[in-house]
């Protein structure tokens, strides 16, 4: 009867171990889970701010561009006054 009793006590043991084991290594699991989706979503939204960044710097460059041939045929009238009025020749096109 003794013998029942340390095989059931050594069985009892093992499951105990067994559970703590079992349950640690899922704590941990569930840890590593959400740092990752803590990651994860941290690269998403630096992703969707990159993307309006880019789409912010577009939109200027696009207005920029927009109005820079304005800005180069104003610049050019000027200069072109300057070479005649320094008394070089017009630059061949």
């Amino acid at each position: 009867m003794a013998f029942h009793f340390f095989i059931a006590g050594a069985t009892f043991a093992c499951l105990f171990i067994l559970f703590l084991v079992i349950s640690k290594t899922m704590n941990n699991m569930i840890n590593q889970l959400t740092k990752l989706e803590y990651l994860i979503q941290k690269e998403f939204e630096f992703r969707k701010e990159t993307a309006e960044i880019h789409e912010m710097l577009e939109e200027k460059m696009a207005k920029a561009d927009a109005r820079e041939p304005k800005a180069v045929a104003a610049d050019q009238k000027p200069a072109k006054a300057v070479e005649a009025k320094a008394g070089t020749p017009p630059a061949k096109k």
